[in-house]
């Protein structure tokens, strides 16, 4: 229900941008073709420059261009639906019974270890003792 609302409300952004009255007073009967309009390199550079916040040239150039994917010089809906919702970057695999294993026994390692290194400093100190004891 909610994915739904969102989708009307950027296709009703992107026809005010384009500068289209979202539901013109004279075709209410006809259906609105959102594929047919687009924003031209100049709009968009309008729009940008005012906003309230400054925004540089290379940055309005760079966000265009990323934008614009077959580089025809406008944005079509389909291009400005990139833009506002750009692809999420992929999913690292997910770890398999396989990897729990391998990380298991390296953990059991790194214990073992520890444990070996907790006991060579315990028995040099009793061979010290023991030669000072065998000295006097």
């Amino acid at each position: 229900f909610r994915e739904e609302d969102e989708e009307v409300f950027r296709q009703n952004m992107f026809k005010i941008l384009c500068g289209t009255e979202p539901f013109p007073e004279l075709f209410r009967a006809k259906k609105y073709k959102i594929n047919d309009n687009y924003i031209m390199k100049q709009d968009f550079r309008h729009m940008m420059i005012n906003l309230p916040v400054e925004v540089s040239e290379e940055d309005i150039e760079e966000m265009f261009d990323y934008a614009d994917r077959n580089k025809d010089g406008k944005i079509s809906y389909k291009e400005f639906q990139t833009m506002i919702n750009p692809q999420l970057p992929p999913e690292p695999p997910k770890p398999t019974l396989n990897d729990f294993r391998i990380s298991l026994s390296q953990h059991q390692l790194n214990l073992e270890n520890q444990q070996q290194q907790q006991q060579q400093p315990q028995q040099t100190t009793q061979q010290q003792q023991s030669l000072t004891l065998s000295v006097t």
